[in-house]
């Protein structure tokens, strides 16, 4: 199992208890010679559903100290899609694997970072600033997330 699957895995199973989460199944593809088609995609990859607000997110697991753009498609989906509705929001949370360390940021601040700066990542230093940082616990191999905190902040 690949190592964003294993973050998304222990990211779910700790989710805090009173939530609801529901995972969104990834666009399967099939292929035929050089003819390849895919289904339509998602705006995140899970629903939760916590103390009054839906919160749409978005998992990554990334090695290094920023975020390629090319792997945060979803920001101008989930900004839009939750812009204009009081309760619904949209988040990525990043798991930089290298410093161990395990964020959440807004949607439209990620869009902005995009919009603002003229790079190709996100930097670890302006998540670390504008983010919450997700305390975690290694467990023997697997992690154990405690996202309450961050969930309260949306």
């Amino acid at each position: 199992m690949n190592e964003g699957k294993k973050f998304e895995q222990d990211f779910i199973r700790s989710l805090p208890e009173g939530s609801f989460h529901l995972r969104l199944k990834d666009g399967g593809g099939w292929s035929n010679a050089d003819n390849t088609r895919f289904t339509s995609s998602n705006i995140c990859d899970s629903v939760v559903y916590y103390q009054g607000k839906m919160i749409l997110v978005e998992l990554k697991s990334h090695k290094g100290k920023s975020v390629p753009f090319s792997c945060l498609k979803q920001h101008e989906d989930l900004s839009r899609k939750t812009h204009d509705v009081e309760g619904v929001c949209g988040v990525f949370v990043i798991n930089f694997r290298d410093m161990n360390e395990t964020y959440m940021i807004w949607s439209q601040l990620v869009t902005d970072f995009i919009e603002l700066y003229e790079r190709k990542s996100l930097p670890i230093a302006y998540v670390k600033e504008y983010g919450y940082l997700i305390p975690q616990k290694l467990k023997r191999t697997r992690y154990r997330y405690d996202p309450g905190q961050a969930l309260l902040s949306v």
